[in-house]
């Protein structure tokens, strides 16, 4: 796990884009539950910032393991489990991305080697 503190200023202007889409989303859909709650959990967070808490950046690396009698079939297995993982941690409010190519590459080393 790599944990780094973000400057509270990129991490507003990010939350204040993401409130302003959901609000929208939920003004066309006030009935939509889950996004009212996102919407709460992003305003938590900004009030959070705003009375001098420091954001984290938490970088962690999962590793999902499948089996199937094909390739195919590991493959779509491997798929499901990852989906299910992602929406469990989305319920928490932990957001994630995949990492690919050369991204995955940087973030690896970092990982393993630390903070460089």
């Amino acid at each position: 796990m790599v944990i780094s503190p973000i400057k509270p200023e990129e991490v507003m202007s990010k939350i204040d884009k993401a409130i302003q889409v959901k609000q929208i989303m939920l003004e066309a859909d006030p009935t939509n539950e889950k996004l009212r709650t996102e919407v709460e959990r992003l305003r938590r967070m900004k009030k959070k910032i705003l009375s001098g808490e420091t954001p984290f950046s938490i970088n962690m690396v999962f590793s999902v393991i499948s089996q199937g009698s094909t390739e195919n079939e590991a493959i779509e297995r491997l798929s499901h489990k990852i989906s299910i993982l992602r929406e469990e941690l989305r319920s928490m409010g932990i957001y994630t991305e995949d990492l690919r190519g050369l991204g995955a590459i940087a973030a690896l080393n970092r990982f393993f080697r630390g903070e460089q």
